[in-house]
């Protein structure tokens, strides 16, 4: 459920980090050649309208399905470390009976 999201967040970042290397590449570039510092530039703005695509993509159905598994996947890690430490409810002797 997690790896959707997060695969979509670093598309995302990967998408802003080349538009930003782009756009400088254009801005350093157009002493030297205005048509490639243009088209630089032109690429970096296709880049960043795909992260407007992406973001625009994103399932909010996916994280909506996602957020429960998450809640649910904490308070059983929750429940093992209290175990784990012989903390709170499973101070006893009974503790293996109180985690089931």
């Amino acid at each position: 459920m997690k790896a959707v999201p997060h695969r979509f967040w670093q598309l995302r970042l990967g998408l802003t980090a080349a538009a930003a290397a782009l756009a400088l590449a254009g801005s350093q570039l157009k002493a030297v050649s205005f048509g490639a510092s243009v088209a630089l530039g032109g690429a970096a703005a296709v880049a960043m309208a795909a992260v407007g695509l992406l973001v625009g993509r994103r399932s909010s159905e996916r994280v909506r399905e996602w957020t429960p598994a998450r809640s649910v996947s904490e308070a059983v890690k929750t429940e093992v470390f209290l175990f784990l430490t012989r903390s709170s409810a499973y101070e006893g002797s009974d503790r293996e009976a109180r985690l089931y």
